[in-house]
Parts: structure tokens; sequence; C-alpha cells
């Protein structure tokens, strides 16, 4: 194996340069959302449940691109806040996920939060250059809006 050959890895690699980005902005919403006591990871699933209505999990995961274990565990955590209910839906032992009013309420106070974060996102960039890059990881990932 060449150094040369790393280093082009290194400056080039997709998966690094996403992954890297990725945890940055995570972080940067997540201490901006601090005082909510909310993740960023939980912020969106509150605001998608909440815009989508209940949904399976399996079917919340597909929309939002996620693995259902993973995002099982999150559930779990925010139903112990009582942030969602999870329920039995009946058919075929799927489950059903909603927002509480607690999660609604949450979601409320934790909407100025986001914003701030959204915007200091969209400053950085500039508002051409951040729609590009929302289009363009959005065209790379193959997500759909959600309904």
């Amino acid at each position: 194996m060449e150094e040369f050959e790393l280093d082009i890895v290194a400056r080039t690699c997709a998966n690094r340069h996403l992954r890297q980005a990725a945890r940055v902005v995570t972080r940067a919403y997540d201490r901006v959302l601090a005082p909510t006591g909310l993740k960023s990871t939980q912020f969106s699933l509150l605001a998608a449940t909440t815009r989508m209505g209940p949904r399976s999990i399996t079917e919340l995961a597909d929309i939002l691109g996620l693995e259902r274990s993973t995002l099982s565990r999150n559930l779990k955590l925010m139903e112990k806040e009582g942030l969602i209910r999870v329920s039995p839906e009946g058919y075929k032992r799927s489950r059903r996920v909603e927002v509480t009013p607690e999660g609604r309420k949450r979601l409320e106070q934790a909407l100025p939060y986001w914003k701030r974060a959204q915007g200091d996102v969209v400053r950085k960039l500039g508002s051409e250059r951040f729609l590009e890059l929302r289009d363009l990881l959005a065209e790379l990932g193959g997500v759909v809006s959600p309904p």
C-alpha cells in the first residue's frame, strides 16, 4: 500500500467527508437544542411524526432512512420521557408511534432553538449553496420528502 494512495483516500473519500460533516452539524444542532433537553435526532423524530401522524415503526424507519433497530432504541428513550407513545397496531404485530401532548409541547418549545441552528448553517453556507447542498444530499441518499 502506497502512501500516495492513502493520501488520495483521505482527501477524496465521500464517506469520510459526509460523515465528518454530519458529526459537526449534529453537534452544532445538539448544542443549540441543549436547553430544551432534546437531541437533534429526537427533535427530527418528533417533527416528522407530528407532521405525518401516527406511523408504524417500520414505516417511520423507511421514511427517515434509519435502521429499524436504531429507531427503536431512540424511541424507547423518548417513550420513557413521555414524548411519544408506542402502541400495538394489531396488524402483523406492528407497533404504532405517535407523539404525546408532552412531546408536542417540547417540540413547540424547541422550534425557536432549531430555527437558530438552521439559520447558523444557512448563514455559514449562504442560502443558495445551502439549498444546493440540501438537494444534492437528497439526491445522493435517494431521499423522497415524507408525505
